[in-house]
C-alpha cells in the first residue's frame, strides 16, 4: 500500500504517473491518493481584495485515475480535519499489522557554506587584510 499525499502539481520526475501507477499494480501495489488544498479563497492585500486558488494545480482527475487503477480510493482534503477523518478512513481500510515505520531524507546542506565561510576567513586572517583595514580605520580617525 502507497499513500500519495499531494497537492497535484507535477513538478519532477522523469517518469510519468501514470505509468508509474501502471508499474506499481504490475507489481501488486494499491495506491491511495490523497488531493490536498483548500478550495478558493478571498485574501485582503494592499490593492484590495482578491480571490486565490490554493488547489488550481490540483489534478483530480488523474490523482483518481492513479488510485482506481490500482485498486485504491482518491480522497480530497481541504484542511487539517478531513486529511484526519481520511487517514482514519485508511486505517480502518489497511489496518498495519506490524510497527509503524518512517522514513524522512534527511540532507544537510549546511557544511558547504560553513567551510566556505571558514575557508574565506582563515584567507583573510592569513593574508594580514585584517590589520592592514584596522591600522587603516586608525589613521583616517586621526589615531
Amino acid at each position: 500500500m502507497l499513500i500519495l499525499l499531494t497537492d497535484g502539481a507535477n513538478t519532477s520526475g522523469a517518469v510519468d504517473p501514470l505509468k508509474a501507477a501502471d508499474l506499481a499494480r504490475d507489481r501488486g501495489m494499491v495506491i491511495y491518493t490523497i488531493g490536498i488544498g483548500a478550495d478558493a479563497l478571498m485574501v485582503r492585500s494592499l490593492f484590495g481584495v482578491r480571490q486565490i486558488n490554493p488547489s488550481a494545480d490540483l489534478d483530480e482527475q488523474t490523482l483518481t485515475t492513479i488510485a482506481e487503477g490500482t485498486g485504491g480510493i482518491y480522497f480530497r482534503a481541504r484542511d487539517t480535519e478531513e486529511l484526519q477523518r481520511i487517514y482514519t478512513i485508511l486505517d480502518e481500510l489497511e489496518p498495519a499489522a506490524g510497527e509503524e515505520e518512517g522514513f524522512r531524507p534527511v540532507a544537510e546542506y549546511f557544511y558547504w557554506p560553513l567551510g566556505l565561510a571558514l575557508s574565506l576567513s582563515l584567507a583573510w586572517a592569513a593574508t594580514g587584510i585584517g590589520r592592514r583595514v584596522g591600522l587603516r580605520a586608525l589613521e583616517v580617525a586621526g589615531g
